[in-house]
């Protein structure tokens, strides 16, 4: 019979690997989904797994990373001591995420307002540009305020959490780098998909254009950027936690 200490480290196992199999899945599915016939029942089918796979990876990756966090607390010099795992790096990685999704949003900023502007209307100046945008009701200053806010917002929030978490026992190093670049990542989407689409279809409709990225350099790098965010956040996240002794044993030690 399982002892009731054993349960969390159960639940643990099964929920890390429901959600790594559950990511790629929807993964698999997703890429896949575009060599069935459009708009098929067969297409539509896909997307529904590729979404419930998603949602699955989801709620078993809360699940792992909850049932870790009820370890018990710890200070660094224990950590250092009993070379448990790497001390989750605090004001220094919170810095240094700071760092990143200010170049991040720099580098989305210069992407959506200046280069993808330039390079769709090229006839035009960057004032010309944006004069007719306002003319024709299609930019607003206000809405690219709220959405660079609701960005901001959430890093802060993913900074406070960081700096919460920093004692709990099974919130290592790798941890922190995972839940750092992942809410990075979180932030940034937000910024990308408020951003990318209020310019995306202002241009288009102002200019009687397709809507999408005409700079492709920089929209490249920007997918590169958020793609490494990502897959760091959910190996950082998603990795098993190192076995740490009994608090008796920490005690003593």
């Amino acid at each position: 019979m399982m002892k009731e200490s054993e349960l969390p480290a159960s639940i643990n196992r099964i929920a890390w690997r429901t959600a790594f199999i559950s990511l790629i899945i929807a993964l698999l599915v997703f890429i896949a989904t575009p060599l069935l016939p459009a708009s098929s029942p067969q297409q539509k089918l896909a997307l529904m797994a590729s979404a419930g796979f998603g949602l699955l990876f989801i709620v078993a990756g809360f699940l792992y990373f909850v049932t870790e966090l009820k370890q018990p607390t710890r200070s660094i010099e224990q950590v250092k001591a009993n070379r448990i795992s790497s001390p989750p790096p605090d004001w220094r990685g919170l810095g240094l995420t700071g760092f990143i999704w200010l170049l991040g949003m720099g580098l989305l900023a210069a992407h959506f307002f200046y280069w993808n502007p330039l390079a769709a209307a090229p006839h035009l100046t960057f004032q010309e540009i944006y004069d007719q945008m306002k003319l024709a009701q299609e930019f607003s200053p206000k809405l690219v305020i709220t959405a660079g806010s609701i960005a901001l917002l959430i890093q802060l929030g993913v900074g406070a959490l960081h700096l919460l978490w920093c004692k709990v026992a099974s919130y290592t190093g790798t941890r922190a780098i995972g839940w750092l670049a992942l809410g990075t990542w979180f932030s940034l989407t937000v910024a990308w998909l408020a951003w990318g689409f209020h310019m995306s279809m202002g241009l288009a409709d102002t200019f009687a254009l397709t809507g999408g990225d005409y700079e492709v350099v920089p929209s490249t790098l920007v997918s590169l950027v958020m793609t490494a965010l990502f897959l760091t956040g959910i190996y950082g996240l998603l990795r098993p936690a190192p076995r740490h002794p009994a608090p008796a044993a920490l005690q003593e030690a």
